[in-house]
């Protein structure tokens, strides 16, 4: 019988404020984050806001194999778009993965994004994020706290 490649373990998928990276290869994430609340794009139909995280995907195995990691943007309309994709490699040495991501979404439309996680074609998990907008009066006051929190943790 064929000695079958392991499939990796997830450790973390998740979208953040910050990711760090230590002396010793070692991440930490700051701030998780599943929503977030953006200034409205203009009137203009091709208006679009910008919003900016960070992202960690991390895996694990306890053998060797190669696999395909590949990210799916879902918007709310329905429509998918591939933003990542690349090879896992996994040895004796190097069993764990790390896949550090700066998201850099242009939205038009509030609502419920999700970043699908597939190892080869395997759905392992999903990742959300809930896009609110904010309108003028409130948006002066959600940015000053954003503005507060990204400076604690300067």
């Amino acid at each position: 019988m064929a000695k079958r490649e392991p499939y990796p373990l997830l450790s973390v998928a998740a979208f953040c404020d910050r990711v760090l990276e230590g002396s010793d290869s070692a991440m930490s994430a700051v701030r998780f984050v599943d929503q977030i609340a953006v200034p409205a794009p203009g009137d203009d139909p091709a208006a679009r806001t910008l919003v900016r995280l960070e992202a960690l995907v991390a895996f694990k195995t306890g053998g060797q194999c190669r696999r395909t990691l590949r990210l799916v943007l879902r918007m709310p309309s329905g429509k998918t778009q591939v933003v990542q994709e690349r090879d896992m490699v996994f040895s004796d040495e190097q069993t764990i993965f790390n896949l550090r991501l700066k998201v850099e979404l242009k939205v038009k439309t509030e609502g419920l994004y999700w970043v699908d996680v597939f190892v080869d074609k395997k759905l392992y998990t999903k990742m959300p994020l809930l896009v609110r907008f904010i309108h003028q009066p409130e948006q002066e006051q959600v940015l000053a706290q954003r503005r507060s929190l990204r400076a604690q943790n300067l």
